[in-house]
């Protein structure tokens, strides 16, 4: 069931995904395993999010986060949901604790990174590098110029951060 959700999920299918990841709850509901159960929690309140039922899908999280309350993709996949929602002071309160959880890899910083740009873009209203940099803040270039920093120091090769940073990062 897990492997045709998944093959669902991919083919856009997401009733049929979903169905298949409930499918194997009502199945595993008494497995052992509880990490596995979490997973697919998680896995199905991505697809919730995904259709537009967001308290089905906080629902989902809450539950895979209860199980596996270490795991700190659940975390970040909190602070995901912060993003789409525009709440971004939520967002990085979910990346800090995924960081404390031991997050501390490039795809951490590159997801931080894009949030923080994310922000900034939506508050200002534009993607040009040069009108962010007139209007972001101090603080705001300060928060975005660190988590990019960090990013681009774990390795990340991309030639578009890599101009922001020569831009707004001194």
């Amino acid at each position: 069931f897990f492997e045709r959700g998944v093959a669902n999920e991919g083919l856009g299918k997401k009733d049929d995904a979903s169905a298949d990841f409930n499918r194997i709850i009502d199945l595993t509901e008494k497995n052992q395993n509880v990490k596995e159960r979490a997973t697919i929690y998680a896995k199905i309140a991505d697809l919730n999010y995904q259709a537009g039922k967001t308290a089905d899908g906080d629902s989902n999280l809450a539950k895979a986060m209860r199980l596996d309350p270490s795991n700190a993709d659940f975390t970040i996949q909190q602070g995901d949901q912060h993003v789409r929602l525009g709440d971004y002071g939520k967002a990085f309160e979910y990346y800090d604790k995924a960081v404390q959880q031991g997050r501390t890899d490039l795809d951490m910083y590159v997801i931080r990174t894009n949030a923080r740009m994310k922000m900034v873009q939506d508050k200002y209203g534009t993607t040009n590098a040069q009108e962010l940099r007139a209007k972001m803040t101090p603080t705001e270039k300060d928060q975005l110029c660190v988590e990019m920093k960090k990013a681009i120091s774990l390795g990340l090769k991309d030639m578009k951060q890599d101009m922001f940073a020569a831009l707004v990062c001194k």
